[in-house]
């Protein structure tokens, strides 16, 4: 029979897991950003993804298998999130369309500069729910992830 503290140990590790996936979500988003704009920006869109899935799981609301907006749609009607955090799941969710979907016709390249906002978005996302909405009190982030994520990154063309 499963002890409390066997439980807890095991629900401490499935956290972990969880904060261990985001965290490297987010360091393939900004090691991607300068030379492969489009692939950050699918990075940044699981990281968010992930992020939903797991409030909505600490709730105890099965997220299944729906789309980021339907995340943030069902966060949004059950008052998980406050209406300061959604902005930035959104705009990560808009740019993470663009990184993941068809544009056939459109002549723009997504470049570096171009995905500022979503990077932006996705390092106060980030912040806010590895050291304020789910904290572990053991674990820091690094500093030089969020540093790097500030500085614009020059692109090629």
């Amino acid at each position: 029979m499963e002890t409390e503290s066997i439980k807890a140990e095991r629900q401490r590790d499935a956290d972990w897991s969880e904060r261990e996936r985001i965290q490297r979500y987010y360091k393939k988003a900004l090691d991607y950003q300068k030379e492969h704009p489009e692939a950050a920006l699918a990075e940044a869109r699981k990281a968010a993804e992930a992020i939903c899935k797991n409030i909505l799981k600490k709730n105890k609301l099965d997220p299944g298998k729906a789309t980021l907006q339907r995340l943030l749609e069902k966060l949004t009607s059950e008052r998980l999130l406050k209406d300061i955090d959604l902005p930035p799941l959104l705009t990560i969710q808009k740019y993470g369309n663009l990184g993941v979907h068809d544009r056939e016709g459109e002549p723009n390249e997504i470049t570096a500069e171009y995905i500022q906002p979503c990077i932006s978005a996705l390092s106060a996302v980030v912040k806010w729910f590895l050291d304020g909405y789910n904290p572990d009190p053991n674990v820091e982030l690094n500093p030089a992830i969020h540093q790097s994520a500030r500085q614009p990154q020059k692109s090629r063309r």
